[in-house]
């Protein structure tokens, strides 16, 4: 492995490090404003380009990478390439090969009182001078680079902080975006809370921030002081219910639990933070858990390629956290530590046992709190109405809930009644795999969603246009406009309302044509001698009337 590097206070494309970072953030927005100005971001050529560079600075680095991300956070070579770096290298090559069609307007149909009109949304970059865009901890490129990438395909220069408690990582993110980005485009601040407190005293166009609740609120606060736009990822307790109709291979179910409670040392704000398991499942379920894990991990997790928690001070919450059931387990004999425990964790080392607690006290902070570490608390039911209601007594809104239903109806109903902002079906995690489905939060777990197209209208401003043709009869007798008699009454108040709304009008001219009918119509009832004019034209104008309805057809 590589020498350990560590971050800077400051460390920016085109400065040196240290130095007042008031300054040094205004040289980054006046650059990035530049870019707004000169509105070269607009183009889809300088959109390609930027992911063509985010592209090939995964890809010429990636080996490095990997080395970052077993550094900070003991991460297996393959786990760090597959479900971090796989998802991150699609999710830049979705906007590579969509970014076209993204950013194409949307035509939309219009009122009939704007006729002759076309409605169209189109997507901008965000205001200037930039995104901001705060990274976690627990995926501190994958999730960071996913956010920058939907930024830039929006057309938005970024600005990106990475996590402090990842050294390595970040010190890899500003060692190498200089060397593929213009500092006009993406650029990274590292340090801690100094220079994030410094970040979000500014105005940006939008901000990025994946983490904690607590850390979120901060966030919130912040961008409310200048109304900046904000997207959140956060998390909370996400329950998982093996409900009594869950599918017959309890195997399967083990190892999907296990799977997702360690993945990442269960640093995952979509892994299942505790179990709600009927009371006919859990003895076929805890041995197939037990049997799992030792297959996963073997006899000494520690030993094998489960990971670290990314600092010290999050082993030693995880050790109280485990050291209170242990008290409670004293004198209540129901508790139960089926493996794992307070005494097989090492802080220093960044090690917690995986941990499985059946009987979980409900008032203990494994169940009050967030865990994000491998510790599974287990709790037995005997109706739905009581899961339901355990679930829906934890505090705030879950970014994900999961049950193990093999009814449709089940888990529509469970989906319906346990409020979350994702869900899944039999299995974890998996709604975050690939760039088509929004990801977000709701209520206490986030606000917006991002991910492929979704990222890019969250990082984009959807701009309503309408065109109206200017020529004459377009304000189709001048209904609008004073003085309002009994013909303009009638007609605003009895006839507009219930006429269709106007599909899309492909063509402008198919617009000024069916003006040009109305029109003529409207001429054969006032002026005399009109209606021979019009009837010597009906042949031709039956013909191109057709062409008329061809070009409105779908």
């Amino acid at each position: 492995m590589s020498k350990k590097t560590e971050t800077s206070p400051l460390l920016a494309n085109g400065g040196d490090e240290g130095g007042d970072i008031h300054s040094k953030l205004a040289n980054i927005r006046s650059l990035m404003q530049d870019t707004h100005d000169s509105c070269i971001n607009f183009s889809y050529e300088w959109r390609k380009d930027q992911l063509t560079r985010l592209e090939k600075l995964v890809r010429d680095n990636f080996e490095e990478i990997l080395d970052a991300l077993y550094q900070d956070l003991g991460k297996a070579r393959c786990e760090a390439g597959c479900f971090e770096m796989g998802s991150l290298v699609s999710e830049i090559e979705f906007f590579s090969k969509n970014l076209k069609s993204l950013m194409e307007p949307e035509d939309f149909p219009s009122p009939i009182g704007l006729f002759p009109g076309f409605s169209k949304v189109t997507p901008m970059p965000r205001n200037g001078p930039a995104v901001l865009v705060i990274g976690p901890s627990n995926y501190p490129i994958s999730l960071s680079l996913m956010g920058v990438a939907g930024s830039l395909a929006a057309g938005n220069p970024t600005v990106l902080k990475p996590s402090e408690l990842c050294p390595v990582s970040a010190a890899l993110l500003a060692k190498y975006v200089p060397q593929y980005f213009e500092a006009n485009a993406l650029q990274v601040v590292g340090g801690g809370i100094p220079e994030t407190t410094a970040l979000l005293d500014q105005e940006w166009g939008m901000i990025l921030f994946t983490g904690s609740e607590r850390v979120g609120k901060i966030v919130a606060a912040a961008a409310a002081k200048t109304l900046t736009p904000i997207v959140l990822e956060l998390g909370g307790k996400c329950p998982c219910l093996v409900d009594e109709t869950c599918p017959a291979d309890i195997t399967q179910v083990a190892n999907r639990m296990i799977w997702a409670k360690t993945a990442n040392c269960g640093q995952n704000c979509i892994s299942p933070d505790y179990a709600v398991v009927h009371k006919s499942k859990i003895d076929a379920l805890v041995p197939e858990l037990l049997k799992t894990l030792e297959k996963q991990f073997g006899s000494d997790p520690k030993q094998s390629g489960l990971g670290k928690l990314v600092a010290p001070g999050h082993v030693t919450r995880a050790i109280e956290m485990l050291q209170e059931v242990e008290e409670r387990a004293k004198t209540d004999k129901s508790i139960k530590i089926l493996v794992g425990g307070s005494d097989k964790c090492d802080a220093k080392a960044g090690y917690v046992a995986p941990t499985l607690i059946l009987n979980a006290p409900l008032d203990c902070r494994v169940m009050q709190e967030e865990i994000f570490c491998p510790i599974l608390p287990i709790v037995v039911f005997e109706t739905r109405d009581e899961a339901v209601n355990l679930i829906n007594s934890r505090a705030g809104t879950p970014l994900a809930f999961h049950a193990f239903t093999s009814s449709d109806k089940v888990f529509r109903e469970l989906t319906e009644r346990c409020r979350s902002g994702t869900a899944v079906q039999n299995d974890f995690l998996v709604q975050f795999v690939g760039p088509y489905l929004p990801f977000g939060g709701l209520g206490s777990s986030g606000i917006g969603a991002y991910r492929g197209a979704n990222s890019f209208k969250a990082f984009s401003h959807m701009l309503p246009v309408v065109h109206r043709p200017c020529f004459p009869g377009a304000d189709l007798h001048m209904l609008r406009y004073q003085p309002f008699g009994a013909f303009k009454e009638f007609a605003l108040l009895k006839v507009l309302p219930i006429l269709p709304t106007i599909p899309v009008l492909r063509l402008k001219i198919v617009s000024k044509a069916m003006v040009a009918v109305v029109v003529a119509v409207a001429i054969t009832q006032f002026v005399p001698g009109a209606d021979a004019l019009v009837h010597s034209g009906r042949a031709a104008g039956a013909g191109f009337l057709r062409k008329v309805a061809d070009a409105l057809s779908p």
